[in-house]
């Protein structure tokens, strides 16, 4: 197992800058995420980790050895990406052994470490065929087999499910999960889904443009998001947003006004919220509930644009007055609602978080 320290990493191609300035620590055996929209630098990075892009400034460290100079196999990494890159006229068990092979390694301990792996993620059975005979599920677990004999530090994967149907992804990133508690190898995980990374990670790191906007585990960051950015990026469907003013503060809370959500006094803010003070308030599609808006609760009226049912829940979808963006609101169950139809709703202001409309950071996370 491997802990991995990065330092002020930044990497520039020629004056333009796409990392800047980035500080993480990923623990021994520690199981992280790397998340974020496109462009926003995770693959930059990951190719950074593995040695595969240099590194313009700062300082990479493997176990307190520094790795900055060093190639990807002085850094004994292996990587698994999205494209399987099997060798196609290779059996299983060639594609599995050929890595190894080239090292010149002993051919008992390859033909070992080769049926290790292969029984470990229940391929044993196709040692003999070809890709071409495979499913696209049983070729990723291939491709992470042949990353698995070579018994690396560190464990890199870059989106390696995306070519995955629905119904795959969920088998297959369950057996990673199950591979890493198994091996308690230390693995870094590249994806856009964020799923994935809330299902699969101990800690999810969220970027954007080429920064970390914030790190914590999976329902630290959902709970309590440190700014706009990640309140909008984690959690599917998003985070609402609405804009309110702050009306007036004393020991129970803050009373805010807003022109789509009403009247409410919010509990539990922190540090520099006054009067007159712009604010953005999110909340999650689960915390609004169709009904009247009662005392002590906030809520509005939202006219039906759309809704989507999967039997077990629903999700409507709506604006409210002179609004450009739309209301999402989660329904337990099966809920029907026509179009252009008008629907109340209401929440408990005890889950409304709170963001500076200035620069977006989090005034208050929410009581769970």
């Amino acid at each position: 197992m491997t802990a991995i320290s990065m330092k002020d990493l930044r990497k520039s191609y020629g004056s333009l800058e796409v990392i800047h300035g980035i500080d993480i620590e990923v623990q021994s055996g520690e199981f992280i995420a790397l998340v974020g929209p496109s462009g926003c630098g995770k693959s930059t990075l990951l190719r950074m980790i593995s040695g595969l892009e240099p590194i313009s400034a700062g300082q990479m460290s493997f176990d307190d050895q520094r790795v900055n100079e060093l190639s990807p196999a002085q850094r004994q990494i292996a990587m698994v990406f999205q494209s399987y890159a099997l060798y196609p006229h290779m059996s299983v068990r060639k594609n599995l052994s050929f890595g190894l092979e080239n090292l010149r390694m002993d051919k008992a301990e390859i033909n070992r470490r080769v049926d290790a792996a292969a029984k470990l993620l229940a391929i044993d059975g196709y040692l003999d065929r070809r890709p071409k005979a495979l499913s696209g599920g049983q070729r990723q677990r291939v491709a992470i087999g042949r990353a698995i004999v070579r018994q690396p530090r560190v464990f890199l994967f870059d989106e390696p499910l995306s070519n995955l149907d629905a119904k795959l992804r969920v088998q297959t990133r369950s057996e990673i999960t199950k591979l890493h508690k198994q091996l308690k190898t230390t693995m870094i995980y590249v994806t856009h889904d964020q799923v994935e990374a809330m299902t699969m990670a101990q800690k999810i790191v969220v970027l954007n443009k080429g920064k970390v906007e914030q790190i914590g585990r999976p329902l630290d960051l959902f709970e309590r998001p440190a700014n706009l950015f990640v309140a909008g990026f984690i959690g599917s469907p998003r985070m609402n947003i609405y804009p309110g003013k702050v009306v007036s503060t004393d020991g129970d809370g803050v009373m805010l006004d807003s022109p789509h959500l009403g009247r409410f006094i919010v509990p539990g803010i922190g540090v520099d919220v006054q009067v007159g003070n712009d604010v953005a308030i999110g909340l999650r599609p689960s915390h609004l509930k169709l009904g009247p808006v009662t005392p002590g609760t906030g809520g509005g009226t939202m006219t039906v644009e759309q809704v989507e049912s999967m039997g077990h829940e629903t999700f409507v979808y709506g604006r409210t007055s002179q609004s450009d963006e739309l209301t999402i609101v989660h329904v337990p169950g099966h809920f029907e609602a026509e179009t252009g139809s008008s629907l109340t709703f209401t929440f408990d202001p005890v889950f409304a978080h709170l963001f500076s409309s200035a620069d977006g950071r989090s005034l208050k996370g929410a009581r769970i």
